[in-house]
């Protein structure tokens, strides 16, 4: 069994489409870094 994950943290934005678009990113994100990953969607840091 292979499972990739994308994780989003939840920053208090109402939208939720926002959210489901930052756990797209991170499952993207997971897929291309291999098989089994898991990956959280970062901030930038300001």
């Amino acid at each position: 069994m292979i499972i990739s994950l994308g994780i989003p943290i939840f920053d208090g934005h109402p939208d939720y489409r926002l959210l489901v678009e930052r756990a797209d990113q991170a499952l993207c994100q997971a897929k291309n870094s291999g098989h089994d990953g898991v990956a959280l969607h970062s901030y930038p840091v300001s």
